[in-house]
Order: C-alpha cells, then sequence, then structure tokens
C-alpha cells in the first residue's frame, strides 16, 4: 500500500476544507445550533420518546448525526466535482495509488470533518442539558461507519457527477429530506399510522438509530438490526468507490 500517497491526498483535502473554514466548518455548526434554539425553545423541560431522556437529551446526538452525515458527503463530492470542473483530476489518476487508496484519501479527510461538527454540536449542546453517553465503544464504532458510509457515497456522488447543480440536487432532494425523516427531531413510534411502518423503510433510520443508540443506549429499532443496516451499507458505498475510482469511470475522459 503507498501510505505515503495515500497520506498525501488525505492531506491535501483535509487542508482543502480547513482552509474555508467558515463555509465547511463554521456554517454547518450554526446550522445545527439554530436546530438546537429553536427546537430546544419549544420542547424546554418535556420528556422524550424514550423514558427517562430529556427531548433535547434525545435531539442532541440526532443533530450530531446529521452533521456527521451531511458533511462526510459534502467533503469528496464538492471536491471530485469541482477537481473535474478544473481538470486536475486527471493528474490525480497519474498518482500511482489503487482505487482503495484514491477512496481512503478522500474519505479519511470526509470523516474527520464529519466528526469535528458532529463534537462540536455535542460540546455546546453539553451546556443547554445533560449528554447521555451509555456505550462509548458504539459511539465509535457509529460515527466511523456512518462516516465511511457517507463519504464513500460523496465520492460516488462526485465521480458520476458532471456538475455542482447534479451533486447539489442529490444532497438537496435525496440526502437531506431522508435524514430528515430518519428520527433526527422526532422518534418513530410517536407516528401515526400507517406513517410509522413506512418509516421503517427509510436506511436513515437505522444509521440514525445506531449513532444515537451510543449515546441513550435505547432507540426505535434493535442495535443488531441498526448495526447490520450501517455496517453492509457502509461496505457496499466503499465498494461501488473503489470500482468507479479502479475503472476511472468518468474520470478519464
Amino acid at each position: 500500500m503507498n501510505m505515503i500517497g495515500m497520506y498525501t491526498l488525505a492531506k491535501k483535502e483535509s487542508l482543502r476544507f480547513v482552509g474555508v473554514w467558515t463555509q465547511t466548518l463554521l456554517s454547518p455548526i450554526i446550522s445545527n445550533l439554530l436546530f438546537l434554539l429553536v427546537f430546544g425553545a419549544i420542547m424546554t423541560g418535556r420528556p422524550s420518546p424514550f423514558e427517562g431522556v430529556l427531548y433535547l437529551s434525545f435531539l442532541i446526538p440526532g443533530l450530531a448525526a446529521m452533521g456527521l452525515i451531511t458533511n462526510a458527503f459534502m467533503n469528496p463530492s464538492s471536491s471530485l466535482v469541482l477537481e473535474k470542473y478544473t481538470g486536475i483530476i486527471s493528474n490525480l489518476l497519474m498518482i500511482p495509488l489503487s482505487g482503495a487508496e484514491l477512496v481512503l484519501g478522500y474519505v479519511i479527510p470526509s470523516v474527520l470533518r464529519g466528526i469535528f461538527v458532529a463534537a462540536v454540536t455535542i460540546a455546546v449542546g453539553a451546556f443547554f442539558t445533560p449528554i447521555i453517553f451509555a456505550n462509548i465503544w458504539v459511539i465509535i464504532l457509529a460515527t466511523l461507519l456512518v462516516g465511511l458510509l457517507f463519504g464513500s457515497l460523496g465520492v460516488i456522488v462526485g465521480i458520476i457527477s458532471t456538475s455542482f447543480d447534479q451533486m447539489g440536487a442529490v444532497s438537496n432532494f435525496i440526502i437531506q429530506p431522508l435524514v430528515y425523516l430518519g428520527g433526527v427531531f422526532f422518534s418513530v413510534s410517536t407516528l401515526p399510522a400507517p406513517f410509522d411502518t413506512i418509516s421503517l423503510f427509510n436506511p436513515m433510520l437505522y444509521i440514525i438509530d445506531f449513532f444515537r443508540y451510543g449515546f441513550l443506549g435505547q432507540g426505535d429499532v434493535s442495535l443488531g438490526l441498526s448495526f447490520l443496516v450501517t455496517f453492509i451499507s457502509a461496505f457496499v458505498a466503499f465498494g461501488i468507490a473503489w470500482m468507479l475510482f479502479a475503472r476511472g469511470y468518468k474520470l478519464k475522459t
């Protein structure tokens, strides 16, 4: 494995989002905090759908998961579209890196960006309500798998998109709606029929629930099922991104 080459690519991508930190880090953090303030003002003191847990303690892990998801997705997708637009991508393909190494070079900075936004969201949320850490190992595993999943999806969308409009359409009309309906702000158990059943077909429900389970120690679905959905989705997405890079799909022309 070309560790130096992969590290250099990951460093370049990390410096890219750090260089425009007001857009890539500050903006999503402020957005999450606005959600926290609005919902916190409305729901302060009210219990969450889970027994013995305040609503804000339920909400903050969901907001952290949303920050992790959206930022891990946006980092590689926007970078790849920009590199294709400027023609820099042709130079990237000349580097002696395998498909897997190229994917990791983009995914690792994506995970770091998502973790930073999620961590700041949790840290600021701690000023408003006690943060529960039921199982730190589940939190770490969920963070890595969710970051891998959406970093890989960002790579896939960045490769197949020919413009920022196409990339934005995937984010605005697919990723974000599924996240909002995946239980960030509510529990599926509180939904009336048939929406509670329909929500079970949203994969974001299991991904967000897996992340929140590490904090609260309980969720809408079983821990095993949410882990299985997240794990399989992450490695399928990584495999597809690997294959696209290895074949140079929409990158060599």
